[in-house]
């Protein structure tokens, strides 16, 4: 296996039932440093994942690889509960390991709470409507004027950002004529029609 960045696999000197030598956790400093940065650069900076990924490159430390960090690496590292001392296997997990413990508990909580909100904050501002079939009466029935082919519903959302910080949203829900906009048919209509003016 392979331990988690941070640590290092160190031979036991323990042998198995079946004659493997058994290893054990240790933790490797340079690296801790490295998982302590991030955790602090997340929770007391307020930093995203992708700003400490580019924070991290830019001052020259690098994943264990020697390669660039990433920030889905980042994100793996801020979700893993080994950093707090804690070992799982399957279902079951230990006690606290005080000397395999690079982080708090406390600071992996509020890290937890962080990362929530965080996302569910990404959840409500793309709140883009992915089918809004349910909303159009002539969806799948309407058909274009000019040259008979089926008109298919688009939705463009647009964001503008209000000067005291709120987000405007509108969204825009046409009919297109599908032989138009495919370049199936010369269509002479229009590609498009505003959904609650044809409704």
């Amino acid at each position: 296996g392979i331990a988690a960045f941070g640590y290092d696999l160190v031979k036991s000197g323990r042998l198995n039932k079946r004659k493997h030598e058994l290893y054990d956790l240790k933790i490797n400093e340079s690296e801790a440093d490295i998982v302590r940065m991030i955790f602090d650069k997340y929770t007391t900076e307020g930093c995203g994942a992708q700003r400490i990924t580019t924070w991290l490159n830019e001052h020259g430390y690098r994943a264990r690889t020697g390669k660039m960090w990433h920030p889905a690496t980042i994100r793996g590292i801020l979700h893993n509960p080994t950093y707090t001392g804690v070992l799982r296997s399957g279902e079951s997990r230990s006690e606290v390991i005080p000397e395999l413990q690079i982080i708090t508990s406390e600071q992996f909580e509020r890290t937890q709470e962080i990362l929530k909100a965080r996302s569910e904050k990404t959840v409500s501002e793309s709140k883009i409507p992915l089918n809004t079939r349910g909303q159009s009466l002539l969806a799948g029935i309407a058909y274009c004027g000019h040259c008979g082919s089926k008109l298919t519903l688009t939705t463009s959302g647009k964001y503008r950002k209000r000067a005291d910080g709120t987000i405007k949203e509108t969204n825009r829900i046409r009919y297109a004529c599908y032989g138009k906009t495919r370049k199936q048919t010369d269509c002479d209509g229009q590609s498009g029609y505003t959904m609650h003016i044809l409704d």
